[in-house]
């Protein structure tokens, strides 16, 4: 009874520990980037979408940015809409023929607005994004490699320069990030035991997905390799709705599934249309004159290829909203050729290296130190565990056998592996923050270091041969300690190290590269645009002029 008292105790501590140090590090993710976006003027595309998020409020037309998401504009013109600010009456010209860099312009500095204002709120409800991401990324991580585990991949994403920089600005990259990962996580979830739950959560992060970026089109490929791979697991399948019970058998599996595609997909559609108030057309009639507008869909120009009679089919057929196909469809046709520059090499195409040399140099060198101690003890402690019957719940990541950890991890690689097959290919090489996607899936594998911070068996030893020829099996452990001690000191050194890179670099976040490219004072050399320079030091500009002038 003791034992159990005792038990109890010693979890209760670390529960409460563990999330105490949760709060800790999602604060600390939170107010280092406010505080440093609260220094930078607005990038390049911030007030476009603000713009667009906030005419979608007023005047339910989707005229400005419509190749941009719907929900995260919307969200980051939540506060301005909700505090009444000054929005152009109907006849504003720049809002009729959608000329919208200059009508946000005119909504930020013409009308009265407090643009400083209007540009940090909505920044701060893309850093409330950001923190929901660092949940997902510990939770994830916690529910395959225990707390530990879940508390090395938060460390590493909120001290994250690329996270920082890209996390708190006014964009629909940070919730694109967001959704793929609470996509995968969901639809893994819901593969395994169907509920009332797991079906709305699939759907709305499916939905959120598509309606933050286009890019997210990708999650149907991934969703369809992870049926793929439940298929070939032979796991029972919980049914949850109504009578609970094991649905076994590949077909019946199968066929389960193909109604819940069905399901899932009329939930996404609704939540799609809901989105555009339930309205086929882009323009809303009673927002104002439609000038040179009308009819979008027919303004898609032939040399768009195939995309252009796949989005008039699914018009004319009303199954999507005007605003959502026609963003689409532009947004497919400026990913083709869009100018790039990589360690001055200029190209309209981009370059099959791009990706991995932005993750190369804009990557801290100690988050690669920190996944490859996470892959040596993925295969150091390669422990099987004598009970590896499926249908058992709580099993370590760490007991389970090798076919087992690939399953568990079958959605953050299927994540990882799709996107990145897209990314090398893709000619759309204007920024790191593309990548963002990335990063959470690529943290969440980090946690399996945590097995060199955790009491876990210890591998098997073998004799090791002396100068005598006789056997020694005493070096072994001996060895085998010391790498122990190697890694946890490599392990803890590059976490503290994450933290104290992030402060240092504050608020440069943009601006970072890691010191095997030369820092941020070398990144001229080797990126631009909005991996380094997306007009975010205009106000530093100023005051260093200001002082310059002075001397």
């Amino acid at each position: 009874m003791q034992a159990k008292l005792q038990s109890s105790v010693h979890w209760a501590r670390g529960f409460v520990f563990s999330w105490w140090l949760v709060s800790v590090l999602l604060a600390g993710h939170f107010l280092l980037g406010v505080s440093a976006v609260h220094r930078k003027s607005p990038t390049f595309d911030e007030g476009v979408h603000l713009a667009g998020g906030f005419s979608y409020w007023v005047t339910n037309d989707y005229r400005v940015n419509s190749e941009s998401g719907n929900w995260p504009q919307r969200w980051m013109a939540l506060p301005a809409w909700l505090l009444g600010d000054y929005y152009p009456p109907p006849d504003e010209p720049t809002w009729i023929k959608d000329d919208r860099y200059d009508f946000a312009d005119r909504i930020l500095y013409e009308s009265g607005n407090d643009a400083d204002s209007m540009i940090f709120q909505g920044r701060v409800m893309t850093g409330l994004l950001s923190v929901a991401l660092g949940a997902i990324v510990y939770f994830w991580s916690r529910q395959l490699f225990g707390a530990l585990g879940g508390l090395i991949s938060l460390t590493l994403y909120a001290f994250s320069p690329t996270i920082l920089a890209n996390g708190f600005l006014m964009t629909t990259d940070l919730a694109a990030a967001l959704f793929f990962s609470a996509a995968m996580w969901t639809w893994w979830t819901l593969l395994h035991r169907i509920s009332v739950l797991s079906l709305v959560l699939a759907g709305f992060s499916v939905a959120g997905l598509l309606l933050s970026k286009f890019s997210g089109v990708l999650i149907f490929p991934m969703i369809l390799l992870l049926l793929a791979i439940r298929l070939l697991n032979d796991q029972p399948l919980h049914w949850a709705v109504g009578r609970r019970r094991e649905i076994n058998g590949r077909l019946k599996q199968l066929a389960v599934f193909s109604v819940v595609l069905l399901v899932q997909a009329a939930m996404i559609d609704l939540i799609i249309w809901g989105s555009y108030g339930f309205r086929y057309s882009m323009l809303n009639p009673a927002a104002g004159e439609n000038q040179n507008l009308d009819h979008p869909l027919d303004r898609i120009p032939a040399e768009f290829g195939l995309i252009v009679p796949v989005t008039k089919y699914l018009g004319d057929r009303g199954l999507l909203p005007e605003p959502f196909l026609y963003g689409f469809a532009c947004t497919v046709a400026k990913a083709e050729i869009r100018r790039s520059s990589m360690n001055g090499q200029f190209s309209t195409h981009g370059q099959f290296v791009f990706f991995p040399y932005c993750l190369a140099v804009k990557t801290p060198v100690e988050v690669f130190v920190i996944l490859f101690l996470a892959a040596w003890g993925a295969w150091f402690w390669r422990v099987q565990s004598k009970n590896t019957d499926p249908k058992k719940e709580q099993t370590s990541w760490f007991e389970l056998s090798w076919t087992g950890r690939m399953y568990a991890l079958a959605p953050v690689l299927v994540l990882l592996g799709v996107y990145w097959t897209v990314s090398l290919a893709s000619h759309l090489n204007i920024g790191q923050r593309h990548l963002l996607p990335t990063y959470p899936p690529m943290f969440i594998l980090a946690g399996v270091a945590a097995c060199w911070l955790q009491s876990i068996p210890k591998p098997p030893t073998r004799p090791v041969a002396t100068k005598r020829g006789k056997a020694n099996a005493v070096e072994a452990p001996e060895r085998t300690n010391r790498l122990i001690v190697i890694a946890r000191v490599l392990l803890i050194g590059g976490l503290l190290l994450s933290a104290l890179e992030a402060v240092w670099i504050w608020p440069d976040y943009l601006a970072y590269f890691n010191f095997l490219a030369g820092g941020p004072a070398n990144g001229y050399r080797h990126l631009v645009d909005s991996s380094l320079d997306w007009g975010q030091d205009l106000k530093e500009l100023k005051s260093w002029l200001a002082r310059e002038s002075k001397d």
